[in-house]
């Protein structure tokens, strides 16, 4: 592939999921879609929460359309609520949280990596293989 082919792939923006139904609610705030690449026709929520920067996104997991908007419903007051708290819409992303946590360990990392070599250490021991 040719370095124009390469940039070219890179810039395409990913296609845009075909919606079965949408309903909107709260003037815009609550957004109830239904996806057509699903076998099941469960509702999907996209809430825009005043004072937020950006949308929160989540399944209803149910296919009746009073139950999921009572689910998004709950979602807004809950995550509203959240943000004139002070907090942000969405909680932390897997990616912010595992580094929080390796920087937590990182000034005990000799200690755990001494404590897991003498626990290996000690059950080869219990099983008699030499191995250490």
């Amino acid at each position: 592939m040719a370095d124009g082919d390469q940039a070219q792939e890179s810039t395409r923006k990913r296609a845009s999921p075909k919606v079965l139904d949408s309903k909107t609610f709260r003037d815009g705030a609550i957004h109830l879609y239904r996806r057509a690449d699903y076998q099941k026709p469960i509702w999907f929520i996209r809430l825009k929460i005043p004072g937020a920067k950006g949308y929160v996104w989540k399944s209803s997991k149910t296919t009746d359309e009073h139950a999921a908007y009572k689910v998004a419903d709950d979602l807004y007051n809950k995550t509203l609520v959240r943000v004139l708290s002070g907090g942000k819409p969405v909680s932390r992303t897997i990616p912010e949280a595992l580094k929080a946590y390796i920087k937590r360990l990182e000034p005990e990392q000799e200690r755990l990596s001494s404590l897991a070599c003498n626990r290996i250490e000690s059950q080869c021991e219990l099983l008699g293989s030499g191995l250490v």
